[in-house]
């Protein structure tokens, strides 16, 4: 520098970036503030006649921060009274040694290539994300799932990773040639592929930790939903059932605020249990079914009952404690059922 030099308040305000500085000068006046808010600054030096140091005295630096690790050439850097996280560095975030559930903020910044699998899991006061990288930042899956995300600014060509640039999705394999994917936007889980997987309990559901927040279903191409796929889904209102045949056992088992349900698909089986406590139902087509299994529609809050001609099997306890039910109308031909199917 030259031998006389002002810096201005703000000079270097929010240089992110900024580690070290050596300002050389025979005199040298500087402002408040200048370098306020210049989280990685972790070195100043002002040099008289180009050798001596002398004390700094009068420089304002505003770092409340709370720094670590998050990858092995990343750093995370916490400013607490806003709770916005900033991370730096290059290659992945691999992890992240904090309780992420205080941050309401999240910019990642350029240098940053990628984001493994659950790093930002249950960040559930995250209200705004900013990606700044040049590179798709999610190879890993549900690096942010269960994170309530309300707005992010992300380059439109990482949409693969975040529906329309702009909310992240989880999804993963649920079947044969079969996958699933969440959308916290529209609390929309969607399904499409083959066959799903049955589940022989709900903590084995791929998505049991977005159960209860699941609002609406899509079934695309999929001709069977499996056991225990949505038992407990208590925020469920919506099933488009696509091309599904059979429902499996548990399937949608104390969704409550279910109200009505129709089945598009002809001989469509529907498993024991299937319905078993949606208490919300209060209108229900059977049209198109088949098979009607044991406790499947145990519980519900219809009034009136049509039992179509495409049922050739209702199970025990199908409708058991359905008391609000009044009128019941049986086909003409022939149908087997057990004797405690309203029991």
């Amino acid at each position: 520098l030259s031998n006389n030099i002002t810096i201005k308040e703000n000079a270097f305000y929010n240089c992110l970036n900024l580690k070290n500085v050596i300002l050389a000068s025979e005199y040298i006046e500087i402002e408040e503030n200048v370098f306020d808010k210049c989280e990685l600054l972790n070195e100043i030096k002002i040099l008289k006649n180009y050798g001596e140091e002398i004390e700094i005295n009068n420089i304002n630096i505003t770092k409340d921060l709370i720094k670590g690790k998050c990858g092995d050439n990343g750093i995370y850097v916490i400013e607490n009274e806003e709770q916005r996280m900033n991370v730096y560095g290059e290659g992945e975030v691999s992890y992240i040694d904090y309780d992420l559930n205080s941050i309401n903020e999240l910019i990642i910044n350029e240098g940053i290539e990628s984001i493994k699998e659950n790093v930002f899991n249950g960040m559930v006061n995250l209200n705004y994300v900013e990606y700044k990288g040049t590179s798709d930042p999610c190879g890993g899956k549900n690096a942010f799932v269960n994170s309530k995300i309300k707005e992010a600014i992300i380059p439109i060509e990482y949409s693969s990773t975040f529906i329309c640039g702009l909310i992240p999705i989880s999804n993963s394999e649920c079947g044969d040639e079969c996958e699933w994917n969440y959308n916290h936007n529209t609390k929309t889980l969607t399904i499409n592929g083959n066959r799903m997987t049955d589940y022989r309990e709900v903590n084995s559901v791929p998505w049991n930790s977005q159960m209860i927040n699941i609002e609406n279903i899509e079934i695309i191409n999929s001709t069977n939903i499996g056991s225990n796929s949505f038992n407990g889904a208590t925020s469920l209102k919506s099933i488009n059932f696509g091309s599904v045949s059979f429902i499996g056992d548990n399937a949608f088992r104390y969704c409550i605020l279910l109200t009505s349900l129709s089945f598009p698909n002809e001989e469509t089986i529907i498993g024991d249990y299937a319905f078993d406590r949606c208490s919300g139902i209060t209108s229900l087509n059977l049209e198109n079914i088949k098979t009607i299994g044991s406790n499947a529609f145990n519980n519900i809050g219809i009034t009136e009952l049509t039992i179509p001609t495409s049922v050739s099997s209702i199970g025990a306890s199908a409708f058991g404690s359905c008391s609000s039910l009044s009128t019941l109308n049986y086909p003409t031909t022939k149908i087997t059922f057990d004797k405690t199917m309203l029991s």
